[in-house]
């Protein structure tokens, strides 16, 4: 038996620590394929049963595919001193001019 996984090189690490280990001492039988495709690539080949879960940022929005969150990761903002943001904790959306920033997904 075999599983399947797609995801994100950033995220191999985290996979690995929390799942890997544990479930192949578990089911040492299986055998765990990691491979990284793009996330449109990923919706079609669950959806066609040809990968049996993926990690991907969501809404994926697709209604015959279950989604669990894994874990919610914060937007950080990197502003240089000499810019009018520099002083303040905390950003908020009004703050931010979305035509002279890039944002990074």
């Amino acid at each position: 038996m075999s599983i399947n996984w797609v995801l994100f090189l950033r995220w191999f690490q985290l996979f690995y620590q929390c799942f890997s280990s544990s479930f192949t001492k578990k089911y040492p039988q299986v055998s765990i394929e990691i491979i990284e495709i793009p996330t449109e690539q990923m919706i079609e080949a669950l959806l066609d049963g040809k990968l049996d879960a993926g990690i991907a940022a969501t809404p994926l929005e697709e209604e015959k595919i279950v989604e669990k969150t894994l874990y919610y990761e914060p937007f950080v903002g990197f502003i240089p001193e000499t810019h009018r943001l520099f002083q303040k904790k905390m950003l908020d959306e009004q703050d931010l001019d979305v035509k002279r920033y890039f944002i990074v997904g």
